[in-house]
């Protein structure tokens, strides 16, 4: 004869069992490319988040009215697509005095306003 915490334990379970949603697990094969894809794009999200977050480029953001925490989170929403062709443009960028701060700050909110506008 069962006990009740037996019976107990075996309506919990058929319960869970029916009540629980089931997750079906996939498996798929992924490319060296899409994942030496996902990785350079990790890495540009991360050097165009440094670049919005350096002091000179913050001040820039405030002195234009943009908040750089807003910033910040637009370049962490962009796609995998977006932050490439944005990370490609800042390496295009002239390097030392040819470009002022705020030309530099002005450059990545315009590519920021149209890669949000694709």
């Amino acid at each position: 004869m069962r006990s009740k915490s037996g019976k107990f334990v075996n309506a919990a379970l058929l319960a869970a069992a029916l009540v629980l949603p089931l997750q079906q697990a996939r498996a798929e094969i992924v490319s060296t490319q899409e994942i030496a894809s996902s990785a350079q794009s990790a890495a540009n999200r991360e050097r165009v988040l440094e670049a919005v977050g350096r002091a000179e480029v913050e001040q820039g953001l405030v002195a234009l009215g943009v908040d750089p925490q807003a910033a910040k989170a637009r370049v962490a929403a962009l796609s995998n697509q977006e932050i490439n062709a944005l990370a490609g443009k800042l390496d295009n960028l002239p390097a030392g005095a040819r470009l002022t701060h705020t030309e530099f700050v002005l450059v990545i909110v315009l590519i920021i306003v149209l890669a949000l506008a694709l």
